[in-house]
């Protein structure tokens, strides 16, 4: 087969080169972001920068315990990159179409007129008796020209999907723009509801300080009349009583005094008191909770999946895993979903189990919905949080002396 123009190649290998080291991958691994490096070029980004980013769209991933090694290898880049190679290893005149000679390689004496379809290969027709009897042939003319065209025909469809693969690459651009543009916008109207929230909480604070003060200076003023009561009958006993302690009998008994109403009066009141207070308490909000708003797709109702069903699919990959027999094997898979290190989980219900495959498809490990030695549990659905924690749900299987099941 003839090769593609040098233009095309130079597409279809800038297409299967690394952005980090510019080169053809070696050993592809795929990010969770889909974005795909190869492997000795993560890791010295990865040693450089913490936390990890991604080279392309910055998005900040979480590593696999393996680090870059463990991440999923993007086993089609690499088979691309294989015949690639391979195609630039072939010599330039084992590339192009070779030139046919007019005379027979085996019977120099006859001249080439006809083409084998099925063995691919000018004949004489020496040739047709000795080895090709009975294979379809046609003139050597014609065989010329239908390669030809097929030649053109494919350099278009080359052309074609040369081109489609530009529109993806400007498309993924656009997608990460406007990602970029939704990240700014969220984060503005973070700052926005911050500075109103801390406006609020402002407000409030001096609210709840100017309360809590004028509830003080109530409780002070209360103090200090009660203060200034108590004094004012201190002093006035003092006065009556002062003086009197070095007085003979005669001169005592000949001055003055108001002791006679003041003490009996006083009696009456005994000891001052204590003033009851009600200084003000705090009771902080246990829970408070916010919102920014709400992410949404235009176009797309709530509880649908994204993209209009009636738009012709271009390119459908079908991922096709687990077996019948053996691990990895599926009977009744209930719920499904995929973690930050890409990987699959599959809850299955009648086997008790969790199943976990790779991103390719490829068993990875399973372990049981044991809750303990008398419980175990048929695990309908299966989930990841946002810190990492996988959950699952279902029917738990009570003791045999209780017939019902419970659900969890």
């Amino acid at each position: 087969m003839a090769a593609a123009p040098s233009s095309l190649r130079e597409q279809i290998r800038d297409e299967l080169s690394c952005s980090i080291c510019l080169d053809p991958f070696t050993r592809p691994k795929v990010l969770p972001c889909q974005h795909t490096f190869c492997q000795d070029c993560l890791q010295d980004h990865a040693s450089r920068r913490v936390p990890f980013q991604c080279p392309i769209c910055r998005q900040q991933l979480r590593l696999p315990p393996q680090v870059v090694a463990g991440l999923p290898d993007n086993y089609l880049i690499a088979n691309l990159c294989e015949m690639l190679q391979s195609q630039e290893k072939l010599p330039e005149e084992t590339r192009e179409q070779p030139q046919l000679g007019n005379k027979c390689s085996l019977h120099p004496s006859e001249e080439v007129k006809l083409y084998c379809k099925h063995c691919q290969v000018p004949l004489c027709v020496d040739c047709v008796e000795e080895s090709h009897e009975g294979h379809p042939t046609m003139s050597l003319k014609g065989a010329l020209q239908e390669r030809r065209d097929l030649i053109a025909e494919g350099r278009n469809i080359l052309e074609t999907y040369c081109s489609f693969i530009r529109v993806l690459r400007d498309e993924e651009r656009d997608l990460d723009d406007q990602k970029q543009q939704t990240d700014n916008k969220i984060e503005e109207a973070y700052d926005q509801a911050c500075a109103q929230i801390i406006q609020k909480l402002t407000e409030d604070k001096e609210r709840l300080l100017s309360e809590v003060e004028t509830n003080h200076w109530r409780n002070k003023g209360a103090i200090q009349k009660y203060r200034d009561g108590v004094l004012v009958d201190a002093y006035e006993l003092s006065c009556a009583c002062g003086g009197t302690e070095h007085v003979d009998d005669s001169a005592l008994l000949g001055r003055k005094s108001n002791l006679t109403d003041l003490v009996p009066r006083l009696r009456e009141k005994t000891v001052p008191s204590p003033l009851q207070t009600h200084p003000a308490v705090f009771e902080p909000t246990e829970k408070f909770t916010c919102t920014l708003g709400k992410v949404t797709v235009p176009g797309v109702a709530a509880g649908h999946h994204q993209g209009d069903q009636s738009q012709k699919t271009v390119y459908v990959r079908r991922l096709t895993f687990g077996q019948e027999k053996g691990p990895g094997q599926l009977c009744s898979s209930e719920g499904a979903t995929i973690s930050d290190e890409g990987e699959i989980f599959i809850a299955e219900m009648t086997t008790q189990r969790i199943v976990v495959f790779s991103m390719q498809g490829t068993y990875v490990r399973q372990f049981r919905t044991v809750i303990d030695e008398k419980h175990s549990m048929d695990p309908r659905d299966v989930t990841i949080d946002g810190e990492g924690n996988l959950w699952w749900w279902g029917a738990v299987d009570l003791p045999c002396s209780t017939p019902n099941r419970a659900e969890c």
